[in-house]
């Protein structure tokens, strides 16, 4: 027997998956979900005799392989392997045939994957299982099917219960994108429409206010000297989740316009998905491994910092303290091997509707100041 319990407990989204879909054929109408959803996967079951007994299993433990899940009747069976991809294991395949083989008169292996076609794996195992002079049962659906499926169900039973463990079932369905294009619904391209339209109204706010802290940074020799944000497009629509704006000194290292290569910047980030900046320094090239570089005066003269720090062709890692990133840097900056190390420092954070100017400059400003006094930027050539 299934419970709600196997669901909650479960790590995995297969796992919580499959607990769900068995617990809304167990504890549902038999004849009106049960029995149409197995005729419809090609095992029809006989409601006389087969309906009567029914034992239903979660991890089912076999001598060669563990299926997702069981459906058994006195003279049937049924195996169930679960994915929420699209590729499947053919040995695995043929491991739960050989599992289940001979133990009820009728026996199937059922397949259900995310994708819209059938996967290679299971035609694979079935020819690798014919070679061998087996006659499997083998059978494939998607969570699109299935989902179509218990929405018929859903409209003919008549059973609060039944209706809402369906109605459950399919909402998880959806919210884990399985279940393909559904249609619109009416109000979705207005909630859009009205979306969009604020987001721009918003980046050209954002841009408004960054032109303007430029043109207050020029009166202090600092300059902009890069950007970046996400976004996909350049026209009206161009849904991003950040942007940054790089600034040094007029004399240090110039920057491309879309990138930042050499030497270090002050910078600010707009993270609209959290409505908060971040502004701090990016201190990246051979420039982190200076001889003069004072990184422990940097991060003392600082009262709390996020430091972030990626060596070239690894990830980005979020150091555990300021020790843990000194300890780092003292460890490679012996490595003739690493073309470079870059590291983030976030100096201040802010909601969004508290910037003004002035106190953008005045941290920019900071920042440099910061990035000079610990000798962690470079001078233009000649």
């Amino acid at each position: 027997m299934v419970d709600i319990i196997d669901i909650v407990e479960s790590d995995a989204l297969e796992d919580r998956l499959t607990a769900q879909f068995i617990l809304t054929l167990e504890h549902s109408v038999r004849n009106e979900v049960l029995e149409p959803f197995m005729k419809a996967i090609n095992f029809g079951l006989d409601s006389r005799k087969d309906m009567k007994q029914i034992e239903f299993g979660l991890q089912v433990e076999e001598v060669n392989s563990i299926p997702d899940a069981k459906i058994e009747g006195d003279s049937f069976l049924v195996y169930i392997e679960v994915k929420i991809g699209d590729r499947v294991d053919s040995s695995q395949i043929e491991r739960h045939f050989k599992g289940g083989k001979g133990r009820k008169p009728r026996f199937c292996v059922l397949c259900i994957t995310g994708g819209l076609g059938k996967p290679s794996g299971v035609a694979d195992a079935e020819d690798e299982l014919k070679k061998k002079g087996e006659n499997p049962n083998i059978q494939w659906t998607n969570w699109k099917k299935v989902h179509e499926l218990m929405k018929g169900y859903q409209k003919r039973v008549k059973d609060e219960k039944s209706r809402f463990l369906i109605r459950s079932f399919n909402k998880t369905l959806e919210e884990q994108s399985l279940v393909g294009f559904t249609g619109f619904d009416k109000d979705e391209f207005a909630i859009a429409g009205d979306t969009v339209g604020k987001f721009t109204r918003l980046l050209v706010k954002c841009n408004q206010l960054m032109s303007e802290v430029a043109d207050e940074l020029k009166k202090r020799s600092i300059k902009q000297v890069g950007s970046y944000r996400n976004g996909r497009s350049n026209k009206e629509l161009d849904v991003i989740t950040y942007a940054e704006y790089w600034f040094n000194k007029n004399d240090w290292r110039p920057k491309p316009s879309d990138q930042w290569e050499d030497g270090s910047v002050a910078y600010i980030e707009f993270r609209f998905q959290d409505a908060i900046t971040s502004m701090g320094v990016l201190v990246n090239g051979q420039t982190i491994y200076k001889k003069s570089a004072d990184w422990k005066g940097l991060l003392q003269s600082l009262r709390s910092t996020g430091i972030s720090y990626k060596i070239r062709n690894e990830e980005w890692v979020e150091a555990e303290s300021k020790q843990d990133f000194l300890e780092r840097i003292e460890e490679t900056k012996d490595d003739e091997s690493l073309e470079r190390v870059d590291a983030e420092l976030v100096i201040e954070s802010e909601e969004l509707r508290d910037l003004g100017v002035i106190g953008i400059a005045n941290v920019i400003v900071k920042c440099i100041e910061y990035l000079e006094h610990h000798d962690l930027f470079k001078l233009q050539a000649g």
